[in-house]
C-alpha cells in the first residue's frame, strides 16, 4: 500500500480558504433548503411567495373596531394563513417505502477470491445486514431531497462494521484529475461550536486510508488548522490494510449528464409546491371571509360606545338581536360569489401536473377515486410508472450498497477478529407493492412449472425465509413429494393350512 505522503489533500482544505468551497457552496446551501421543504418549513424557504398574501388591511393604522377584527390581524400577523402543503415529503417517502418499504433479501454471492461462500460468508452478510433496512429508508430520502444518497461504513469496537445512511450536505467528493467519475476521495465534515468559536471535524475517505482533520471557521473560510479529537488507537492518518473499496459510497438521483452528484427531485417540482402551497393560504383566507362576511344596513342600527367612542351595532344584552325600527330595511350580510367550483378545478389541474413531472400517480397514494382496493394486476399497472421510477432509483443504489457492504466485510477481518472470505453480496428486492399471497403463489408456480426458478428461492419469495431455513424446507418438500409418489409395496402371500381351505 502507497505510504500516506502520496496521497494529495483537497487544495480547499487548507488555511485561508474559502468554506464551504466555491464550487459546492451552492449545492450544499440548495440542499439545507430542500431540508427545510421536507421537514414543512416552506415559509422560511418560499417567503418571496407568500407575500401574495399581504392584506390591504396589514397597513392600516386604525384600531380594531371588533374582535373579530382583532384577531384577524393578529393571525395574518403570526402567518397563521400560509397553509404548508407537505407534497415534498410524501414524494420521499413514497419512493423510500417503495424501494424498502418491503425488506430486501440478502444472501452471500461469490468470494473475491473465486470459491463459493460457505456458512461463516452466509453469516456475516447476516449480521451486516439485520439493522440494514432502515439505513436504506434514510438514504433513498436523502437521495430524492439533496440528489444523492450517501452510504458510510463505520467501525465500532465491540460491535464491528456497519453501514449507516449520511447527510447529503455534509459529503464532499474530490477527484485530483477533475474527473467526476473518478473521485480520489470523499470528504465528510461535522461542524461544532464550542466557547463562541465554530470548528468542522473533517474525514478524507480514500481507498485504504482515512485523514483526520480539524479547522476553526469564521468569516467564511478555514481560519487555523487544530488538532483533531480522535478516539483511543486512531492515528490522525489511519492506513487500513486489505480494503479494495471506498469507506463512502454515494450514489447519486437522476442527473442531466454525468457527473459527481445528481439532481434533487424538489428541483423540478419547486415552483409547483410554492404556488400550491399559496393557492391553499388563499383558499384559507378566502373560506374565513366567506363563513364570516360583512353586515350591511341603515346607520340607525349603530349606536356610539361611549367607553370608546367607536361605532357599533345596537344589540340586545345577548348580542343575538339588532332592534329594527318601522321604517328601517333590515341589515344583511354582504355575500358574493367565490367561485369555489373554478377554484378546485384548478387544485385538479395543479395535481395533475404534480403527478406528471414527478412520475407517480393518485394509485401511488392509495387515491382510487372509483372506489375499493384494486386487484394486484390492475394495482402494478395503475403503478406502472412510479415503479419505473423507483427502478431507476435502485439501479443507483444497489451497486453503492454492494460495494458498501464488500467494504464493511474487508474491515470486520482487518479490524476485527472475523476470519471469513469477503463475498459480493446479492440482494434481490421485492417490488415495493402490497403483499398478495394468492397471486405470488401462483405467480412461483408458474415459474416453477416453467424452470425458471427453485423451491428454494421461490419460499424465500414467499414465506421471507433465510437461505438456510428454505433449504431446509424445501429438503422437506422433496422428501415428502418422494414419499407420496412412491409404488406401494405388495403383500407378502400367505400359503394357508390344507385343514383350513
Amino acid at each position: 500500500m502507497p505510504e500516506p505522503e502520496t496521497y494529495p489533500m483537497p487544495p480547499w482544505l487548507a488555511p485561508g480558504q474559502p468554506w464551504p468551497p466555491k464550487d459546492h457552496a451552492e449545492r450544499l446551501r440548495e440542499i439545507r433548503d430542500w431540508r427545510d421543504l421536507f421537514s414543512g418549513e416552506h415559509s422560511r424557504v418560499y417567503q418571496e411567495h407568500y407575500k401574495r398574501l399581504q392584506d390591504v388591511r396589514e397597513s392600516e393604522t386604525r384600531e380594531p373596531v371588533t374582535l373579530l377584527d382583532f384577531l384577524a390581524r393578529l393571525a395574518a400577523a403570526r402567518g397563521t394563513y400560509e397553509q404548508e402543503i407537505n407534497l415534498p415529503q410524501a414524494l420521499s417517502l413514497l419512493w423510500a417505502d417503495l424501494l424498502a418499504g418491503q425488506p430486501p433479501k440478502f444472501r452471500a454471492g461469490a468470494t473475491v477470491d473465486g470459491p463459493d461462500p460457505g456458512d461463516e460468508e452466509s453469516n456475516a452478510i447476516e449480521r451486516l445486514t439485520r439493522d440494514l433496512v432502515g439505513e436504506i429508508h434514510e438514504a433513498v430520502i436523502e437521495q430524492s431531497l439533496a440528489g444523492d444518497g450517501v452510504l458510510v461504513v463505520t467501525w465500532r469496537d465491540g460491535r464491528g462494521a456497519r453501514v449507516v445512511a449520511y447527510p447529503a450536505d455534509q459529503w464532499i467528493p474530490w477527484s485530483a484529475t477533475g474527473d467526476p467519475n473518478e473521485p480520489t476521495a470523499h470528504v465528510l465534515f461535522r461542524e461544532t461550536s464550542a466557547g463562541g468559536r465554530t470548528m468542522i471535524a473533517v474525514e478524507v475517505h480514500f481507498r485504504g486510508l482515512v485523514r483526520y482533520r480539524r479547522f476553526e471557521v469564521g468569516g467564511g473560510q478555514l481560519v487555523r488548522e487544530l488538532e483533531p479529537e480522535l478516539p483511543a488507537g486512531v492515528q490522525p492518518d489511519q492506513q487500513l490494510q486489505g480494503l479494495t473499496e471506498f469507506l463512502v459510497q454515494p450514489f447519486p438521483n437522476i442527473a442531466s449528464a454525468k457527473g459527481s452528484t445528481g439532481l434533487s427531485d424538489y428541483r423540478a417540482i419547486d415552483t409547483l409546491v410554492s404556488e400550491m402551497d399559496v393557492r391553499a393560504s388563499q383558499w384559507g383566507r378566502l373560506f374565513d371571509r366567506y363563513t364570516a362576511p360583512t353586515m350591511y344596513g341603515p346607520d340607525s342600527v349603530l349606536e356610539r360606545d361611549p367607553a370608546t367612542g367607536q361605532w357599533v351595532y345596537k344589540t340586545a344584552p345577548d348580542g343575538r338581536y339588532i332592534p329594527v325600527g318601522p321604517d328601517d330595511k333590515a341589515p344583511g350580510y354582504l355575500t358574493w360569489d367565490a367561485q369555489l367550483e373554478s377554484q378546485l378545478q384548478v387544485w385538479d389541474r395543479l395535481l395533475d401536473i404534480w403527478y406528471t413531472v414527478t412520475g407517480t400517480t393518485p394509485a401511488a397514494f392509495s387515491l382510487f377515486r372509483e372506489g375499493g382496493a384494486p386487484s394486484g394486476t390492475a394495482l402494478r399497472l395503475r403503478l406502472a410508472r412510479p415503479l419505473q421510477v423507483a427502478g431507476r432509483k435502485r439501479e443507483r443504489l444497489e451497486p453503492a450498497l454492494r460495494r458498501a457492504l464488500l467494504a464493511a466485510q474487508q474491515l470486520d477481518v482487518t479490524l476485527g477478529s472475523q476470519k471469513y472470505r469477503p463475498t459480493w453480496p446479492v440482494v434481490d428486492w421485492p417490488d415495493g407493492l402490497p403483499h398478495d399471497p394468492q397471486q405470488a403463489a401462483q405467480t412461483e408456480a408458474t415459474r416453477k412449472q416453467a424452470g425458471l426458478t427453485t423451491t428454494q428461492r421461490a419460499l424465500m419469495r414467499l414465506d421471507g425465509l433465510s437461505e438456510a431455513e428454505a433449504e431446509q424446507e424445501a429438503k422437506a418438500i422433496a422428501a415428502e413429494g418422494a414419499g407420496s409418489t412412491a409404488p406401494p409395496t405388495e403383500r407378502p402371500s400367505v400359503t394357508l393350512p390344507a385343514a383350513e381351505i
